[in-house]
């Protein structure tokens, strides 16, 4: 049966876990010791964050909760959307109506396991499954191994956005540090191919 992921997963939570960079890990990398440039250091982790995750594909906060709706159990796996899943939080409801999420039925744990190889990760269903229209799949996210590359190459692309904020015009503007670069593109492979 040809299975249909009709709706993307959705983030239902994060972890109380911090930032891959806090703006005081910042600072200190700056080497900036007053706080007049606090919030401005603050939203520059937050928008290098968000351009590593976009340019790497890779996820950079502690764990995330998301759930996914599928049509049909997937055979004889379901690969996961994201990286590396944790074993914490992960549950299989199922519904025999569409739509109907009033009383689901919960998956026993021993009908399936979770498999996890070269940063992905799968369900593979064990023995005979029960009939269902729809299929929940709730599941957490893995913070990364490596954070200290990941940590790096913010920190470069946050030092390089604070060196030059003062510049202004099209002839100051300044290509991203080549170490993040490289940092990056191990990472890009890894994120966009599963």
């Amino acid at each position: 049966m040809a299975v249909l992921t009709y709706l993307d997963p959705v983030l239902v939570s994060k972890s109380t876990g911090s930032d891959v960079v806090t703006t005081s890990d910042m600072q200190t990398w700056l080497r900036v010791d007053s706080s007049t440039d606090s919030t401005l250091i603050s939203e520059l982790v937050s928008a290098a964050i968000d351009q590593y995750e976009s340019d790497t594909g890779i996820k950079t906060l502690d764990n995330e909760y998301y759930q996914i709706i599928l049509h049909g159990w997937p055979s004889p796996t379901w690969q996961a959307p994201f990286e590396e899943l944790t074993d914490t939080g992960l549950s299989v409801t199922y519904t025999d109506t569409i739509g109907d999420w009033s009383s689901p039925v919960t998956l026993s744990s021993s009908k399936y396991v979770l498999e996890k190889a070269f940063g992905t990760s799968r369900i593979r269903w064990i023995d005979t499954l029960p009939s269902a229209e729809e299929i929940k799949v709730t599941f957490t996210t893995k913070a990364q191994n490596n954070k200290y590359k990941q940590e790096t190459a913010i920190k470069l692309l946050v030092s390089s956005w604070y060196d030059t904020m003062s510049a202004t015009g099209a002839i100051n503007i300044k290509e991203l540090p080549l170490t993040y670069t490289r940092l990056i593109n191990s990472d890009s492979l890894r994120g966009f191919i599963q």
